[in-house]
């Protein structure tokens, strides 16, 4: 076992000591930082993969992973998005994203001082509302009106998963459609983030 990973992951786990939660993880959602941030796995390392959900989701599709050997940290729920938790306790970072987590990511890593072994973006793009790059603007706002209607929300994860078992999050419809929203006009607003993948 190798004495600094060790050392590494203490600091981490110290540094996330303060988002203490529920149900066997590290958990934080507070008004400030606008996104709920959990570590699922504790590796006895270094290494955290740092996963970036789509908008909606939550941990539910995580759950009954076996621990990897890294350390894995969830981002979801992007209202507000605006902060991470500090990062550098770990000595191996990984980072995954997918869908509009991707480019969540982008944002909120811009500039960080982080330097990632790997980096997957799946689904995903730093444009998400656009007519060539992402969803139409128009089928993205249909969406956002549209998502309270139970059949609307049945053809979208259809559509996701097809036949595909899928474990649909434990949110509820109105927080989701607060979060996709509050996307919209966050991205509508704000400028293009540089590629981190």
């Amino acid at each position: 076992c190798d004495p600094s990973a060790d050392r590494a992951a203490e600091r981490g786990a110290a540094a996330l000591l303060a988002l203490r939660g529920a149900a066997g993880g590290v958990r934080r959602r507070t008004a400030e930082a606008g996104v709920t941030v959990r570590l699922l796995h504790r590796a006895e390392n270094g290494k955290l993969l740092l996963f970036f959900n789509g908008w909606s989701m939550d941990d539910t599709l995580f759950e009954g992973w076996e621990n990897p050997g890294f350390n894995v940290m969830t981002v979801h729920d992007y209202t507000a998005p605006e902060a991470l938790p500090d990062l550098s306790p770990y000595t191996e970072l990984h980072l995954a994203a997918w869908s509009l987590g991707v480019r969540i990511a982008a944002e909120l890593l811009a500039g960080a001082p982080y330097r990632f072994e790997s980096a997957a973006a799946f689904n995903g793009t730093l444009r998400p509302v656009d007519p060539e790059y992402g969803i139409e603007p128009a089928v993205f706002s249909g969406t956002v009106a549209n998502w309270g209607d139970e059949r609307a929300r049945a053809r979208f994860y259809r559509r996701l998963a097809g036949t595909a078992e899928f474990r649909l999050p434990q949110r509820s419809p109105e927080s989701q459609q607060a979060e996709l929203a509050a996307l919209e006009k966050h991205i509508l607003s704000a400028p293009v983030p540089a590629n981190v993948f």
